[in-house]
């Protein structure tokens, strides 16, 4: 028959053999390492496809994700830190997903160590989720939001804040934000220090961001919510 395909009980034998090959082959593969920081930043250029998220939920469901990935790392870089004035805390830029330039899918990471018992004072993250990593040592971890609206970051007057959660962060766990929830927070190391690591997500623009000062008592004896004001940053800083 002309044209016609003849196989071979010996064609068998051989697309067998090389079926064999490639499942060998693969199984062979070295797996990803979820424990290396180069993975991690694989992982995270997967994870900024799907910015920019909008609903609560969507960037709930996003930075926990992101943490669960991060907590896997076994050891993160530290790069050359530099002082934030005589505060006892230390920051660099660590890392960036590519190309830097990608300000709606780009995920940013910061390194701190602060130094035993020192404080990181109350900020917020306007528009970002952020998902914190403990390294070493300890912090204390506590989380507020502005009870109703709160005024520009130009205003001078007083405005009230809802402490929503503290947690003590340890190496391998995590602290996280949304836009929507927990957005205020401040960290208090422990008698040992402490190291950790940002990984920051924008979801609407970049507003800029303010420190806070807290009152250290609640408005009511046993209460969650606080007076606050905008603070200026600190000229040595």
């Amino acid at each position: 028959m002309p044209n016609a395909i003849e196989i071979t009980r010996r064609d068998l034998l051989l697309v067998g053999a090389s079926g064999a090959f490639m499942l060998t082959s693969f199984a062979s593969a070295e797996p990803p390492d979820p424990g290396s920081f180069a993975e991690l930043m694989t992982a995270l250029e997967l994870f900024g496809d799907q910015l920019p998220l909008s609903s609560k939920a969507e960037q709930d469901a996003y930075i926990y994700e992101v943490a669960a990935r991060a907590m896997l790392v076994d050891s993160f870089p530290m790069p050359k830190m530099g002082e934030m004035g005589r505060t006892g805390v230390e920051i660099r830029p660590l890392a960036r997903t590519q190309p830097p330039t990608d300000v709606v899918h780009g995920i940013a990471l910061v390194s701190y160590r602060m130094a035993p018992n020192a404080l990181l004072r109350a900020h917020n993250h306007p528009n970002y989720s952020v998902a914190t990593i403990g390294i070493e040592g300890e912090a204390l971890v506590t989380h507020y939001e502005p009870d109703g609206s709160a005024p520009p970051f130009s205003s001078t007057s007083a405005f009230t804040v809802r402490r929503t959660a503290e947690r003590l962060l340890r190496a391998r766990e995590a602290s996280t934000l949304s836009p929507s929830r927990d957005n205020i927070h401040t960290f208090r190391a422990g008698p040992s220090g402490a190291r950790f690591v940002d990984l920051f997500s924008n979801h609407g623009g970049d507003v800029g961001f303010s420190y806070l000062d807290i009152d250290s008592k609640p408005t009511q004896v046993g209460g969650d919510l606080f007076s606050a004001r905008w603070a200026p940053m600190p000229s040595s800083m």
